[in-house]
């Protein structure tokens, strides 16, 4: 599992399933402290599902590429490469949240939260962020950080393990989960609405891009 840092090269992954997602709706304000730092992370998005599933790829420092085989890749499904990170969701409006979620980011967030670091001189986990949504479809989001931290008491219940959350699926029960197996079903076991593969879809596409031409790293 790759782990960067807030000031590294724009290293981009995403993952699929486990804890709770952060997500916003038009209009939320948030405030979210970060607990580590972001895993680098792949996903194929099978349209016949309507939902994501992990690459079986293994990154190489060595040879800096990913290798091995992935079922997915190999009948063309292109991944998506973000980052996931494990945040405290401290705030949400005027309500205490408390909770822990997992965040998944592309490359001009990270940039975002790079900057933070930058300009503020310090580490980021050490920072409580104010999170705006302007735009609920494509997550669309400004922050900022708070002059001070809140206080806040976390919800145990809603802790995780960021490594194990990133784990990817054992390609066996990626074939399942594939539609070989029974109907398509997204992440919490319900059925997928035509409605809501074509959402995802569309979202998926307006995220797509090489990661090789976002980085330094040779191809």
């Amino acid at each position: 599992m790759r782990k960067v840092k807030f000031n590294d090269p724009g290293m981009m992954a995403k993952t699929v399933g486990g804890p709770k997602r952060l997500k916003f709706e038009r209009g939320d304000k948030a405030v979210l402290r970060i607990l580590g730092d972001p895993v680098i992370v792949r996903s194929h998005f099978v349209e016949e599902t309507g939902r994501g599933f992990g690459c079986s790829l293994e990154f190489s420092e060595k040879r800096k590429a990913y290798a091995g085989k992935c079922p997915l890749c190999e009948s063309g499904n292109r991944a998506s490469e973000r980052f996931a990170i494990k945040v405290l969701e401290v705030q949400r409006g005027q309500e205490k949240v408390g909770k822990y979620r997992l965040w998944t980011i592309g490359l001009e967030r990270f940039q975002t939260l790079s900057g933070i670091v930058e300009e503020s001189g310090k580490d980021i986990k050490e920072l409580d962020l104010i999170v705006g949504c302007t735009d609920a479809k494509y997550q669309k989001l400004t922050i900022i950080p708070a002059t001070k931290r809140r206080e806040c008491k976390p919800d145990a219940d809603s802790d995780f393990d960021l490594d194990k959350a990133c784990e990817t699926p054992e390609y066996a029960a990626l074939a399942s989960q594939c539609g070989l197996g029974g109907a398509a079903q997204d992440g919490d076991g319900d059925e997928v609405s035509p409605a809501t593969r074509a959402k995802v879809a569309e979202e998926e596409a307006d995220e797509e891009y090489d990661i090789a031409d976002l980085l330094n790293d040779e191809k």
